[in-house]
Parts: structure tokens; C-alpha cells; sequence
């Protein structure tokens, strides 16, 4: 599903970084605002939101969740097809590959606040690389609608 800048901004996300793909299979993650605390934050691909995340757990911030997450994700592409695991770790490396830049937005909340709302856009959203786009996917594959 498409969301637009506006969207985002409507919603009090911020523009915090884009992950930049290489002809080599690796990623330049770079972070413009480093948030800290309970950070809520989207992935998009040219315009379609693809997962919401969350940081904040054991003291982590944005910028390391940030690279650990693509760092893992250079070493799922490295291994190569067929890409296993998550629906992160299936569906991210094609965007990689196919060299699409991956904007990554971001928005601070509570301890008590910050898990539901990434529920709340997975569910939403049901991006393809969450659980959640997983099961709209099998709800097509099983009767053809969603």
C-alpha cells in the first residue's frame, strides 16, 4: 500500500535516513536524526510502506538499530537465494538488488504507547515485509481477494 510524504509528516513521522543499495550487494545506511528513546519507524520503496518497526528496548537507539538491522540483511544477500527467515529477510533483498533506495521516517512515543502503534501500521498496512503482509498474502493465495 502507497503512504506519501505528507502522509508521514500528517502522521508526525520524520524523515530520519535512507538506506542506499551498491552494485556490490551491500547497503550505505545513512541517519539523519538519530532519535533515542521509543522510536516507532517506517521503511518505504518508492512511495510504498513496506514495515514498521520499533527501537528503544535494552536502551537501543535508531542509528544501531538501523545498521545491525541491514547489516543482517548484507549477509542473508550474500548468502543468496533462496532469501530465508523473516518476511524482512524474503522480501528486503529484492529491493536491495533491484537498487531502490529504502527512506526510512521515524517518530518517538512512550514506553506504553510505542509497541501498539507498530501494531496498529502493520495492521494497517499489512507491509510485505512484516507477518502481517505475510497473511494478506496467503488470504490471496487462498481464495484469489483480499
Amino acid at each position: 500500500m502507497n503512504i506519501s510524504r505528507e502522509e508521514l509528516q500528517e502522521a508526525g513521522f520524520r524523515r530520519a535516513g535512507t538506506v542506499y543499495p551498491d552494485a556490490t550487494k551491500k547497503v550505505r545506511v545513512k541517519i539523519d536524526w538519530d532519535v533515542r528513546g521509543f522510536v516507532v519507524y517506517i521503511m518505504v520503496v518508492n512511495h510504498e510502506f513496506k514495515k514498521a518497526g520499533t527501537t528503544g528496548r535494552n536502551n537501543s537507539r535508531f542509528k544501531e538499530r538501523m545498521h545491525s538491522t541491514f547489516s543482517a540483511l548484507r549477509r542473508v544477500i550474500i548468502g543468496g537465494p533462496p532469501y530465508l527467515g523473516d518476511p524482512f529477510k524474503q522480501h528486503a533483498p529484492a529491493a536491495i538488488l533491484a537498487n531502490q533506495e529504502t527512506e526510512l521516517w521515524a517518530q518517538e512515543f512512550t514506553i506504553d504507547t510505542f509497541e501498539a502503534k507498530e501494531t496498529e501500521l502493520n495492521n494497517k498496512y499489512q507491509p510485505e515485509w512484516t507477518k502481517e503482509g505475510r497473511l494478506q498474502a496467503n488470504s490471496r493465495d487462498s481464495d484469489g481477494s483480499v
